[in-house]
Parts: C-alpha cells; sequence; structure tokens
C-alpha cells in the first residue's frame, strides 16, 4: 500500500510488485499538482538479492569430422618431354600446380554455397535496381543508394543477435558490377580472376565475385566476421592437413597419375551472419 497526505490508502493506491504497475488515487482534485515519482533500489540490501537479475552464458561444442577432398591429376609422357624440352618446364611441378589451385578453388566454391544457403532462411533484402522506375537521372546515380541496402542487410544481422554488421561481400556478375558503380568503390586490393575473388571494397567492406552457379547473377550475400574474435564468424574452417599428395605412379601406357587431398572440415555456427540482397530489375550488362 501506498500511503501518505492527500492520498486514498487502502487498495486504491498500491504497488504491484510483480509487474511493477503503480496506482494511487489523490484524495482531491489539484489541477496545478505536478506528480513526481521516485524510487531507488539498494543492490547492497541482502533481502533483495533474489531481485538481482542474471543472464545465461550457454557453450556449445561443434565437432570438426576430418574428411578428404581428393582430386587425381595425370599426365601422359609426351607432354612430360614437350614441355621439359621446349619450354624447360618440369611437367609434374606444372601440373600439381594447376591441380592444387582446382582444389582450392573448389574448397572456395563449397564454403560460399554453403554460405549461400544459409543465407536462405534469414530476412530477405531487396532493392529496385531500375533507376527509371526508382525515379532516379541515371544508373549511375541510383547506384548510390546501395550502400543504404547493405546497411539494412547489417541491421538485420545486429538485430538477430545484439552484434554484427557487414564486413565482406560477395555475390553473382551483375549484381558486383552493380556495387562497382558506387561512387566510393576503390579497386584496392583486387585479385587476379580466377575463381573467387576480390574486386575491391566500398567503406572497407570487402566485395569478391563469384560464378553464378554460386550465388545467382543478381543476387548478394552479405556477411560479417567478428575482428574482436576470430571464432565469431558464419562459418568456421577447420584443417587437419592443407594439401596431401600421394606417390606417382608411372604405368606401361606411358601416363603418370598422382593424387591431391585436403582434409579438414567446415561449420555454419552463426547462420544469422549471412544476409541475402537481391536486385530487381538489374540490367545484366551493368559495365
Amino acid at each position: 500500500n501506498i500511503t501518505g497526505t492527500g492520498i486514498t490508502a487502502g487498495t486504491s493506491s498500491v504497488v504491484d510488485y510483480t509487474s511493477g504497475v503503480t496506482s494511487v488515487l489523490f484524495a482531491a482534485v489539484d489541477a496545478t499538482r505536478n506528480v513526481v515519482i521516485q524510487y531507488a533500489y539498494d543492490s547492497e540490501q541482502f533481502s533483495l538479492y533474489d531481485e538481482i537479475g542474471d543472464i545465461q552464458l550457454e557453450l556449445r561444442d561443434h565437432i570438426f569430422r576430418a574428411r578428404q577432398f581428393p582430386l587425381g591429376v595425370s599426365w601422359s609422357k609426351m607432354t612430360e618431354l614437350l614441355l621439359d624440352t621446349t619450354l624447360g618446364i618440369d611437367a609434374e611441378e606444372a601440373l600439381l600446380q594447376g591441380a592444387a589451385d582446382e582444389l582450392k578453388k573448389s574448397l572456395d566454391y563449397f564454403a560460399l554455397r554453403l554460405g549461400y544457403r544459409y543465407s536462405l532462411g534469414n530476412q530477405l533484402v531487396t532493392h529496385n535496381a531500375n533507376f527509371a522506375l526508382a525515379g532516379a537521372d541515371s544508373e549511375l546515380a541510383h547506384a548510390q543508394s546501395a550502400m543504404k541496402v547493405i546497411d539494412q542487410a547489417g541491421d538485420i544481422i545486429y538485430n538477430a543477435i545484439g552484434r554484427g554488421g557487414v564486413t565482406n561481400i560477395y555475390g553473382g556478375t551483375a549484381a558486383i558490377n552493380y556495387l562497382k558503380l558506387h561512387n566510393r568503390f576503390t579497386d584496392a586490393g583486387k585479385q587476379p580472376r580466377i575463381g573467387a575473388h576480390k574486386v575491391g571494397s566500398i567503406d572497407g567492406i570487402g566485395i569478391y565475385k563469384v560464378p553464378n552457379n554460386i550465388v545467382p547473377a543478381d543476387e548478394l550475400v552479405c556477411s560479417w566476421k567478428n575482428e574482436n574474435v576470430d571464432q565469431d564468424s558464419a562459418i568456421l574452417f577447420g584443417t587437419l592437413i592443407p594439401l596431401y599428395s600421394t606417390q606417382k605412379l608411372e604405368f606401361k601406357e606411358f601416363y603418370t597419375e598422382q593424387g591431391l587431398a585436403h582434409y579438414g572440415d567446415f561449420k555454419a555456427t552463426n547462420p544469422n551472419y549471412l544476409v541475402r540482397v537481391k536486385m530487381n530489375g538489374l540490367s545484366q550488362t551493368t559495365a
């Protein structure tokens, strides 16, 4: 019960300690009265210890089961002789280097496909890339609104778990070309156009282009990586052996075979860090 001068006591003036609802009934109406409610909580009062809030931290195990990702390579004796005698190239070294690059590229594609599949389960962000329908003067002018879409994707990540934004973007060819129209895009740090490769960045966000069989041409995948905690990312990679090669076998038919393999595993530990963006009305010939 709440008591005091000018207050009607009893059940009309009470505090509900379960819901926090407070009701006060004054004895008389006074239009000039200013009501100020003040309250205090003494955290050192032992009788109030049961009212102290708490949080629960849950630790989850992610078991990485090493799997074999194999790739075979073979070449003929004639190829070996021609490369050696005409170009001065060690055929075995050149072919194994090429096969290792293909293995790396296939592992990249595996992880990127995995990220895209998990992004399908999260909220979708759409953007009308048709500048005429959007009322913009030109495609170049309308492309400047792309950062607003990226920020929206970052907010979805942030709202889902209370942290995060966008640190990297990978996407299909047309969508990535559209981002390159932004006036804050820079191609610093771009990589050779082989497999999934970096084309540049926007405001420190890495931009990567992937084939359209990994991500549709008009879509992007925005992801976040916690810069303060290495393990806090959308997908973690566990590597047992980066690259292993078998002994080469030379057959009577005058060709040689050798096998390469990567041993490791992938886990999507925070799927909420992956948000898909679809660019509607996007021209496939965007330069």
